[in-house]
């Protein structure tokens, strides 16, 4: 089935097109529009399924969040229409500390009650030994001359950390949980006010995992105060954790983040995407700040031996 046939099917054909920002896969979106009616085409077909895209999306709106309602799909074709959220990405907008302050308060409950839910059947689980391979990518883009003495000594370093990234169960995690992938809605209510998009590659994992993705953006300068907002938000959310806990967990898996986040950019800048090199400097200062917990004295010491990043 064509697009057109599709948006035909659905009363759409007539439709105005417009591009939207696509995702970091293959996935492209169009904003149609028919005199005052608006609705977002999802066109997967050089992408992967969107089975996991409209399950999650039924998943997130049945506990309350304001995912984009799948309106119609045709999973076979990897195309879906769905409700329009708006432009008003957090990444886009420059907000009153106060405002700021609000939406990432209600985005850590939001982390909470997703990971308070019974998650999706299916999703892959990020287990320790996985987030030991990918941060391996830091090794393979930014030292690539290190031998192999060097690797085993930071793969171990990484072995013995992250087991101290858990707290209980292992838990639904977005994955990209983040600013360009959350929507504000400030006249609405509740959760309706937090979109919530881009949620495909969802797994299951430590549950500070999208915590730390919330505070330490690449793409933006998140203030002190709705940083400080988002994480006594998500104690208060889950009492079960202690708060030296929270931050050894943030602070284990802030250092994985950023460094596999550094080598992300090394290597779409090598492809011809340079603008990403812009963000470097904000990630290294999350890396720095994440190093000053007691738990990465060595991996700092491992840092300062092997690279100037930390310089």
């Amino acid at each position: 089935m064509t697009i057109e046939r599709f948006l035909a099917q659905h009363g759409w054909e007539q439709a105005r097109r417009e591009v939207v920002a696509g995702d970091a896969g293959g996935r492209r979106y169009f904003r149609l529009a028919v005199a005052d009616r608006r609705i977002i085409l999802m066109d997967g077909s050089d992408d992967g399924p969107i089975d996991r895209f409209v399950a999650i999306s039924i998943w997130l709106r049945g506990i309350g969040l304001h995912a984009p309602a799948v309106l119609e799909a045709c999973p076979k074709e990897r195309l879906a229409l769905l409700e329009d959220l708006g432009d008003a990405t957090v990444s886009k907008q420059s907000w009153r500390e106060d405002e700021e302050i609000e939406i990432y308060r209600l985005a850590a409950e939001a982390i909470a009650r997703m990971q308070q839910a019974e998650a999706p059947a299916g999703l892959p689980v990020m287990s320790n030994e996985r987030l030991t391979d990918i941060v391996q990518l830091f090794l393979d883009i930014q030292l690539p001359a290190l031998d192999q003495a060097g690797r085993l000594a930071f793969l171990d370093l990484w072995k013995d950390l992250l087991p101290h990234a858990t707290l209980g169960q292992p838990a639904f995690l977005h994955r990209d949980y983040h600013s360009p992938n959350l929507v504000w809605m400030p006249k609405a209510h509740g959760f309706d006010r937090l979109g919530i998009l881009d949620f495909q590659d969802a797994f299951i994992g430590p549950p500070a995992y999208d915590l730390v993705s919330l505070i330490d953006d690449p793409r933006r300068d998140v203030h002190p105060a709705a940083a400080k907002a988002a994480h006594d938000q998500y104690l208060s959310s889950r009492p079960e954790f202690r708060r030296d806990d929270l931050e050894r967990a943030i602070a284990v898996l802030g250092a994985q983040r950023a460094l596999r986040i550094l080598a992300v950019f090394t290597r779409l800048s090598l492809q011809g995407k340079p603008n990403y090199l812009a963000m470097r400097p904000r990630v290294i200062g999350y890396l720095r700040q994440r190093l000053t917990h007691p738990i990465l004295s060595q991996l700092r010491s491992w840092l300062n031996a092997q690279t100037d990043l930390l310089v």
